[in-house]
C-alpha cells in the first residue's frame, strides 16, 4: 500500500471499465422493463414483482462473492480473477436479455436479470474493494473515485445520446429493441477491450493486514462496527429512492409525459451535467469532507421533486423539465464521489480495530444493500405505480393514476433522500481521524513485519 498519489495513467486505467457501467445497468433497470411491457405486452406490476425478486436473490449472494474475494490468492492478486469472470458472465446475460428470443415473458427477464445481476457482483466487490489496496489516502481515494465516475457519466452520455446517432440504422431517436441490440453489439467488443487495458495498467496493490478474516469474524465486526451501520443505514434508504426514480424514469418521460423523441436529450441534459458537476463535488469533499456534500445535495434532491407535480404532459414541460434535469443532475454528481470512497476509509476502521482486511467483505455488504435497495425501490414502484391503475398501454389513464404515479416518481423518493441527508450529517468519519487510523495501521503493520523478521 501506497499513499503517494497515484499517477494518472493508473487513474484512467482503473476506471476504463466503469465507462461501460450505466450502458450495461441502466437498460436493465430502467428501459428494458418498459420495453418488455409496451412491446412485448407483459404486466408491468408483474414484471415490477419478479425484478424485486430477482434483485433481492442476487444480493444474497454478495456477502459470499465479498468473502471468497477477501481469500482469493493467485498471481494476478485477489482481485483481477474475479473482475473477469464477473465480465464473461454479465456478457453472456447481456446478449439475451437486450436481443429476446421469441416468446420471452416475465420468467425469461426475471432469470436473465438474475444471472447478470450475480456477475455484477462477482465484477463490482472487487473492483471496489481494489482502490483500498491501491491507496489508503483519504483524499487519493477520493480522487480514484472520481476518475471512476467520470468515466461512468462519459459512457453514460454516450448510451443517451446513441438513439440519436443511431436513428439511421433503427429508424427512430427512441430506445428500442432494436437499439438494443446494437448497444448488445458494442458491449461485446468494448468491455472485454476496456477489461484487458485496465488489468495491464493498474497493478494488484497490496493489503495492509495482520490476519486473515474468517467468515464469523467478519460478520461479528460488521454487527460490532456503529460507524459501517450508520453508512449502511444512508445507503439502504438513498438505494431505496434511486430504485424507484430508476425504474420510472424513462416510464415518466416516455410514456407518463408523452416526450418519447425528446428522451435522450433529456437524459443526456442530466449526464452532461453531472459529469461538469464532478470535479466541482471533489473539490467540496477535499475541503469540507466527504459527508457533507452528500448531505446538501440529499436536502436539494428533496426539495427539487415536489416540482414534477406543476407539469403538463406534452412539449409545454420541455424548458421546466430541462431545468430539474439540470439541477438534479448537478446533486447528483456527490454520489459518484463521497460514498464509496467513505466505505474504503470505514476499511481501515475495522483493520485498525481487527487486524484484518475486510474490504471484500464491506463493499459485498454495500452492494448487497445497494441492489437490495435498488431492487425494492425500483420493484415496488413499478407495482405501486401498476396497482394504481397506470397503464403504460392505454392511449390516456384516469387522473387517479396519473395523481399516484407523480406520488410514487417524485414525492416518495423526495422524503427518503431528505431523511438520507440528516442521518449523513451525524457520520463522524472525517479525513483528520481517517489520517490519524491509517498512520496507526502501518505502525502495526511494520511492527508485525519486524517480527517476522527477527523470527
Amino acid at each position: 500500500m501506497t499513499d503517494k498519489k497515484l499517477s494518472t495513467k493508473v487513474c484512467v486505467g482503473f476506471s476504463l471499465p466503469g465507462f461501460t457501467e450505466n450502458m450495461m445497468m441502466a437498460p436493465v433497470l430502467g428501459i428494458l422493463p418498459a420495453l418488455y411491457a409496451e412491446d412485448l405486452g407483459l404486466s408491468l406490476a408483474s414484471i415490477g414483482l419478479m425484478f424485486m425478486v430477482a434483485r433481492i436473490f442476487d444480493a444474497a449472494t454478495d456477502p459470499m462473492v465479498g468473502y471468497l474475494s477477501d481469500r482469493t490468492q493467485s498471481r494476478f492478486g485477489a482481485r483481477k480473477p474475479w473482475i473477469v469472470a464477473g465480465q464473461a458472465l454479465s456478457l453472456t446475460a447481456i446478449y439475451f436479455l437486450f436481443i429476446p428470443r421469441a416468446g420471452a415473458g416475465t420468467l425469461y427477464f426475471a432469470l436473465l436479470s438474475s444471472l447478470h445481476f450475480l456477475g455484477w457482483t462477482m465484477l463490482m466487490i472487487p473492483y471496489n474493494a481494489w482502490t483500498t489496496e491501491l491507496t489508503g489516502d483519504y483524499g487519493q481515494r477520493a480522487r480514484l473515485f472520481t476518475y471512476r465516475s467520470c468515466a461512468v457519466y462519459i459512457g453514460a452520455l454516450l448510451f443517451t445520446v446513441s438513439p440519436l446517432v443511431l436513428s439511421p440504422w433503427t429508424g427512430s431517436t427512441e430506445y428500442s429493441f432494436e437499439f438494443m441490440k446494437l448497444l448488445c453489439y458494442f458491449l461485446l467488443v468494448a468491455i472485454p477491450i476496456l477489461t484487458i487495458i485496465a488489468l495491464r495498467v493498474v497493478p494488484q496493490g497490496n493489503k495492509v493486514t495482520t490476519d486473515t478474516p474468517s467468515l464469523r469474524d467478519s460478520l461479528q465486526a460488521i454487527k460490532s462496527n456503529k460507524v459501517l451501520l450508520l453508512f449502511m443505514l444512508l445507503t439502504v434508504i438513498a438505494s431505496l429512492a434511486q430504485g424507484v426514480v430508476g425504474a420510472l424514469e424513462f416510464l415518466y418521460l416516455s410514456n407518463f409525459m408523452k416526450l418519447g423523441p425528446y428522451v435522450p436529450i433529456l437524459l443526456g441534459t442530466g449526464v452532461v451535467t453531472s459529469l461538469l458537476a464532478i470535479p466541482i463535488w471533489y473539490s467540496f469533499v477535499q475541503r469540507f469532507g466527504k459527508h457533507k456534500p452528500w448531505a446538501v445535495a440529499s436536502f436539494v434532491f428533496a426539495i427539487c421533486t415536489p416540482l414534477y407535480f406543476l407539469l403538463e404532459p406534452g412539449e409545454g414541460a420541455l424548458p421546466w423539465l430541462f431545468l430539474l434535469t439540470i439541477i438534479l443532475g448537478f446533486v447528483r454528481a456527490t454520489g459518484a464521489v463521497a460514498p464509496q470512497s467513505m466505505l474504503a476509509d470505514i476499511v481501515d476502521f475495522d483493520t485498525l480495530k481487527t487486524g484484518a482486511n475486510r474490504a471484500g467483505s464491506f463493499f459485498s455488504l454495500l452492494m448487497l444493500i445497494s441492489k437490495g435497495g435498488l431492487a425494492i425501490g425500483g420493484g415496488v414502484g413499478l407495482w405501486l405505480v401498476g396497482i394504481g391503475g397506470y397503464d403504460p398501454s392505454a392511449v390516456t389513464n384516469d387522473p387517479s393514476a396519473q395523481v399516484n404515479f407523480i406520488l410514487v416518481y417524485a414525492i416518495l423518493p423526495g422524503i427518503m433522500l431528505f431523511v438520507t441527508g440528516l442521518l449523513a450529517l451525524k457520520y463522524p468519519l472525517d479525513e483528520r481521524k481517517q489520517a490519524v487510523i491509517r498512520k496507526r495501521i502501518e505502525q502495526l503493520a511494520e511492527r508485525a513485519h519486524a517480527k517476522d523478521v527477527v523470527a
